[in-house]
């Protein structure tokens, strides 16, 4: 009697398991179908712009902190669209690994007028897997779907736009960036040296990384954590100019209540140990953004 409950157990869960990946994939499905179909060119025009996972975006909201909200990064941490990169039928879209390593791909048409859907060569090196490039107008949003060898649905990527075109470069990283910035140091701070001697207020602005009255004129959170090793914690990166990177300060963030603290680190390294410290505190950063 058992064995007999315990096989027809076994086949009720096979059978809901099945029957939810089939719901899965219809349900994708019906989604596909129900959406306006936009040429390639209105696509370009429509979506162009910076794009980040959605996935990310609650956890940095969430948390405030880059640091913390790493391992949020899906393997395609962004997308990069703009009317320029659009060559007769195919478009091409800017994109990064893991907000590591530069990558690219292309879109075309499929030559039907419907569907919310582009051909692609997503991991083309990969034959096993299929790759889908949906839009969905009403929301927009773009997804990248992954099915597996027996066209299931394994997981799904959905982008938000953070910013428009003007922002679409050749670097990647633009996206991470301004959300790191923004919801990490933003606005107006008092800022005091080490030695607690007041440098007076100074705004720090997310979108362009420029900084007004302070020692140094811009600033970016680091996002990349796949990099180097580092002390566990957000860093900010300061610099005279955009691009003047001998003379930068890479400082660790660390928060207590309504004062933020930045430091600098060093490397401790022992005969069976490698690791980052934190040694003085450079500047007393306080909010006023209240």
């Amino acid at each position: 009697m058992n064995k007999i409950l315990f096989v027809t157990w076994i086949s009720f869960i096979t059978m809901f398991s099945c029957k939810t990946d089939q719901k899965k994939d219809a349900d994708f499905k019906n989604e596909s179908k129900s959406k306006e179909y936009l040429n390639l060119k209105d696509f370009s025009e429509k979506f162009s712009g910076v794009w980040l996972p959605k996935s990310y975006l609650y956890s940095i909201e969430k948390s405030k902190s880059a640091y913390l909200s790493h391992k949020a990064i899906p393997i395609i941490s962004e997308l990069s669209i703009h009317t320029k990169d659009l060559k007769n039928d195919t478009l091409y879209i800017g994109a990064s690994l893991n907000n590591h390593e530069g990558y690219g791909f292309n879109i075309w048409n499929t030559g039907q007028l419907k569907g919310n859907e582009y051909l692609n060569n997503i991991f083309d090196w990969e034959k096993e897997n299929k790759y889908l490039f949906v839009y969905n107008i009403a929301d927009t949003t773009i997804s990248i779907v992954f099915k597996g060898i027996k066209d299931s649905i394994e997981s799904r990527i959905e982008f938000v736009k953070v910013l428009e075109y003007e922002f679409v470069s050749n670097y990647g990283g633009i996206g991470y960036d301004y959300i790191s910035r923004k919801f990490i140091i933003n606005g107006k701070y008092q800022v005091l040296d080490s030695n607690k001697n007041d440098l007076g207020v100074a705004n720090f602005e997310p979108m362009t990384g420029k900084i007004k009255d302070f020692n140094y004129g811009y600033y970016t959170i680091a996002t990349d954590y796949i990099a180097n090793p580092c002390y566990p914690s957000d860093h900010i990166i300061l610099r005279l100019n955009p691009e003047e990177y001998l003379t930068q300060k890479y400082l660790s963030i660390i928060n207590r209540n309504d004062t933020i603290l930045l430091y600098e680190t060093e490397e401790i390294v022992t005969d069976s140990t490698y690791d980052f410290g934190l040694t003085s505190i450079v500047y007393y950063m306080i909010n006023k953004n209240y």
